[in-house]
């Protein structure tokens, strides 16, 4: 950046100000582009500062590695997309320079002015249409096909420091959706708010006005400035019509459902009416080099002559079929530019004519580009006479050098709206392309969209749609029959026609239907020619308007090409079906705003205050590890004095009714009709596969009375499965459901003081064993709180897990610390909670299984009670047990103390070779059995205990054998006493 006043001197097209430009003048920017430094002003795209400096070569065609520049300076450009950062595939042409900005290429290798890919191009005749499909079925050579195409595959790169970024959604519901703030866009929504009703107005750039911002003034009696500033002005002081720049909208869906986003926000808008003013596209005719940078579409060459002060090129060449082009020769050798005029015509108007003789052009009469040459941007244009068409050789009439060549000769509505609206089309033979002619309800459009040109034509069919748009709901009283009188009259005076030559004779095999895909007009030869004669056939098997720009520039080229082919019309062709979204939209916008509730617990700031690592559990915050003792130190406490642990994350659920028991005996695997009174079960619950769902305990309150215990993941989706199944007709169950998950705080008290540490804040429970035995549950006071407590023993030692109403949660906690501090009390948080439950073997339910996980399979198989009546999943588990298991989980414990991560692969060795057999679920160091042990799933054949398993950690082989489960205290003896 230490050159920067060079820099400046460096904007060899920079123009004189020009009115109604977008730049600041005032404001310098300087950014880099291929490593080399440049300036721009601020309010330039990436493109406009670019050609400003004089390159106009920005990246490489995606096939044949060709030179492309950006030729629509509108974002629509396929070819222009550009690295900015570590964020892909930028819009160059839409793209605002920022200070210190660094732009990359895409698509080059090694780089871009010398890009060892560009040798595709004497490639071609060994890659036609479709060579895809030929040349990569060979099983033998397909690995090094695929390696080869999955790097030549995709445009840029994701970095990783590239930032999710802020992205937020908005609803709205206007009466009337406005899409384009053209002339006839701006007219259509002050009339349609003129008539009472509420608008939304939606411009695609970041300016009002449309091509009256940047197109030639078109007669003296309207001045293209000054209408564009009153109508502005007028839209935003409406107070009923609400204005979004720089907003694309990308789909219509039905009952006028649309999609849009800007920046940064995804809008979705429901209208009762919408009016759409897109304008068209200039699409570029097919001839010899028809892809060279410098070939600007005429309002490419306009946008940056007047928004962007930039010449397109000293020397220009225009290729003109109707006044409009030659108004752009016109406004181009204003500026000083040397034009050179092919005009397909024959003659114009005699006004026209004297206009350009004055300026000093004399057009070549029926001619047209008929060739351009150059190396990497337009050096020479050849003109090609329309009366030796058919000639063969093509003999072009003149060579002319050039910079530039801004092409003027045609255009298609940018209908993809109106095709989603299910608009009908038809070909117009007069206007040279397809215009919609039957309408959906509720749906209108205006301007060039419609085939209307002419600045006063389209103010004034904006007028008369958005009255009428707005009557069909309900405001106003629509449009007057001399409006439409006029309006007729005014389309005949300005009668616009695209040219019938779209593709032009010639000579060269690179003339490009498709410049994303780099389709040729011979790939489109060939492909018809194998019979791939359908629209939408000829569309995926060559690829057209498959790439960034979505048939933008090539479906209307590629369906009249089709049609001449075929010797038929346009409208029996056909064209291919347009879907949402009409523009590119970033991953992000799409998705949101990355929400991540965050849930807390009743005992939160006491974890908080005390010191804690916290960890992600799904949505909730829990303490993993607190700061002040490690994982072991927490173990060693539960295993020898008193520990507690905060579960209130599990999921509670309170049932009552008579049918209870028929309830759990249908949900849960195992037997329920006879729970008594005080006891509480373990159950495991599968979905209608078999496949293990969740698992927990639920207790016997009272007859009708029952407290569930479900897992911390199912805590909300089980409550709602039970109320689905509880509504099924032939279930008719009398049972009622209160979910109070986050009604109650639940604190798991565990270890060989538990039952000392208890009978200190209680005096209404007897807390003996014989009183109170495990798996059993009582209600009463604790710590003066009325408390749910069941004795529970996860941890595998003597445990209480008490249930209190969520807003005493902190309150019973902090008593246990208090009371329990000469009986060496200490909270233990996931770690340590983790490694006791591996220690007793226990799973965890979508940690150690997945998808298709079968209890029969582990070691739970004897909670399935396949001889009780109907559960869930029961019809699925009688199939698989007259089955051999493929599959089993086992416990295994490891030679060496090293202890394997979850998800480490069981392998077998055999000929020298490893092949996967198995994976560990869970793993851990156990500081109480001084041994690494865990969880894996292996082959059936390898389940029977001490068999060896070969664990590969860290590309390295460790030994581990299989042992029963549980790893610690099996016979369970202190649990129970």
């Amino acid at each position: 950046m230490a050159n920067k006043s060079s820099e400046s001197e460096k904007q060899i097209h920079r123009l004189d100000t020009r009115p109604g430009e977008l730049i600041d003048r005032q404001h310098p920017i300087h950014f880099s582009f291929d490593g080399k430094l440049y300036s721009g002003f601020a309010g330039d795209t990436i493109s406009s500062a670019l050609w400003a400096n004089g390159v106009c070569m920005i990246g490489r065609s995606f096939k044949y590695h060709r030179p492309r520049g950006d030729f629509s300076m509108d974002g629509t450009d396929p070819n222009a997309l550009v690295q900015v950062g570590s964020e892909p595939n930028v819009r160059a042409g839409t793209t605002l320079i920022k200070e210190g900005m660094e732009v990359l290429p895409q698509n080059v290798f090694p780089s871009l002015q010398f890009d060892l890919l560009s040798a595709n191009s004497a490639l071609q005749r060994f890659m036609p249409v479709g060579f895809y499909y030929k040349a990569f079925h060979s099983k033998r050579w397909w690995p090094f096909y695929e390696k080869m195409l999955r790097k030549a595959a995709g445009l840029g790169h994701i970095g990783n420091d590239h930032s999710n970024g802020h992205y937020d959604k908005q609803f709205k519901h206007p009466d009337v959706l406005v899409v384009g703030a053209g002339p006839s866009g701006l007219s259509a929504a002050l009339f349609a708010a003129n008539a009472g009703a509420r608008v939304l107005l939606i411009e695609r750039h970041s300016f009002l006005g449309g091509h009256l911002r940047y197109l030639p003034i078109e007669s003296d009696s309207v001045d293209n400035n000054e209408l564009t500033q009153e109508l502005t002005l007028q839209v935003k002081q409406h107070e009923l019509i609400e204005t979004l720049v720089g907003t694309t909208v990308m789909g219509a869906y039905d009952g006028h459902w649309f999609l849009a986003y800007s920046d940064h926000r995804l809008y979705k808008i429901r209208a009762k009416a919408a009016v759409i003013a897109t304008g068209v596209l200039d699409q570029m005719p097919i001839f010899d080099h028809n892809d060279l940078p410098g070939i600007l579409t005429g309002s490419a060459a306009a946008r940056l002559t007047n928004l962007y002060g930039v010449c397109p090129g000293h020397k220009i060449v225009v290729a003109s079929a109707n006044d409009e082009g030659l108004g752009l020769a016109l406004a181009l050798r204003r500026i000083g530019c040397e034009v050179l005029v092919a005009e397909e015509r024959e003659q114009t108007s005699k006004a026209l004519t004297d206009d350009l003789e004055q300026a000093g052009i004399f057009p070549y009469w029926h001619h047209t580009i008929g060739s351009a040459k150059g190396k990497r941007r337009v050096q020479e244009a050849a003109l090609l006479s329309l009366e030796s068409i058919g000639a063969k050789p093509v003999q072009f009439a003149d060579r002319i050098t050039c910079d530039a060549i801004a092409v003027c000769t045609g255009s298609t509505p940018n209908a993809a709206l109106l095709y989603q609206s299910h608009v009908k089309f038809a070909w117009n033979e007069q206007q040279q392309t397809i215009l919609p002619n039957a309408f959906s309800q509720g749906v209108f459009a205006a301007g060039r969209v419609c085939g209307t040109h002419g600045v006063e034509a389209e103010c004034l069919e904006g007028q008369i749609i958005g009255q009428q748009a707005a009557h069909q709901i309900g405001f106003g009283e629509g449009s007057t029959q001399d409006n439409m009188g006029h309006l007729a009259e005014l389309k005949e005076q300005t009668h616009h026609t695209s040219t019938k030559f779209f593709s032009i004779p010639g000579n060269s095999s690179f003339r490009f239907v498709d410049f994303a895909e780099d389709v040729t007009e011979k790939d489109v030869h060939q492909a018809i020619a194998e019979g791939y004669d359908s629209i939408e056939l000829l569309k995926r098997y060559s690829t057209i308007s498959m790439g960034p720009d979505q048939g933008r520039f090539s479906s209307m080229n590629s369906v009249r090409l089709t049609a001449f082919i075929k010797d038929q019309s346009v409208d029996a062709t056909g064209t291919t079906t347009s879907r949402p979204p009409t523009f590119p939209v970033k991953m992000g916008t799409m998705a949101g705003r990355l929400w991540m509730p965050v849930r807390r617990t009743p005992m939160h700031h006491w974890h908080e205050h005390y010191g804690c690592r916290w960890i992600d559990a799904g949505h909730w915050k829990r303490p993993d590890t607190y700061h002040n003792h490690l994982p072991e130190q927490e173990v060693h406490v539960v295993r020898n004095n008193v520990g507690i642990v905060d579960v209130s994350t599990l999921g509670k659920i309170r049932l009552y009714g008579k049918d209870v028991p028929e309830l759990l005996s249908r949900l849960y695997t195992n037997k329920w009709r006879r729970l008594p009174i005080g006891s509480v079960r373990y159950g495991l619950m599968c979905n209608e596969a078999g496949i293990l769902m969740d698992d927990g305990v639920t207790a016997r309150l009272g007859e009708h009375d029952f407290y569930m215990s479900t897992t911390s993941a199912h805590s909300q989706t089980l409550p709602e499965s039970i109320h689905w199944w509880l509504q099924q007709p032939d279930w008719n169950l009398d049972v009622h459901l209160v979910n109070l998950t986050t009604e109650y705080a639940a604190i798991n008290v565990a270890g060989p003081h538990a039952r000392d540490l208890m009978s200190r804040l209680t005096d209404d429970i007897d807390l003996s064993n014989d009183a109170f035995p495990f798996m059993g549950v009582r209600q009463g006071l604790l710590a003066g709180v009325e408390a749910i407590l069941m004795r529970i023993g996860y941890t595998g030692e003597l445990s209480y897990e008490i249930h209190i109403p969520a807003g005493y949660g902190e309150h019973v906690w902090q008593a246990l610390m208090d009371e329990g501090q000469d009986l060496g009390v200490m909270p233990f948080g996931m770690e340590a909670m983790g490694i006791l439950r591996l220690e007793k073997g226990h799973i965890i339910i979508g940690h150690d299984t997945d998808g298709l996980s079968s209890p029969l399979e582990t070691e739970l198989v004897w909670a399935v009670k396949l001889d009780k009546e109907d559960f869930l999943g029961k019809f699925a588990l009688q199939r698989k047990a007259n089955q051999a298991p493929k599959q089993a989980l086992v416990g295994f414990e490891m030679k060496e103390k090293i202890a394997p991560k979850e998800g480490h692969l069981v392998v077998s060795e055999e000929q020298g070779s490893l092949t996967r057999i198995g994976w560990v679920s869970s793993a851990r160091f156990s500081p109480t059995l001084n041994k690494a042990i865990g969880l894996a799933w292996v082959p059936d054949s390898h389940h029977e205990i001490g068999t060896e398993l070969t664990m590969r950690i860290e590309k390295r082989l460790h030994r581990a054998r299989v042992v029963s489960l549980p790893f610690y205290d099996p016979e369970g003896s202190r649990q129970r006493s």
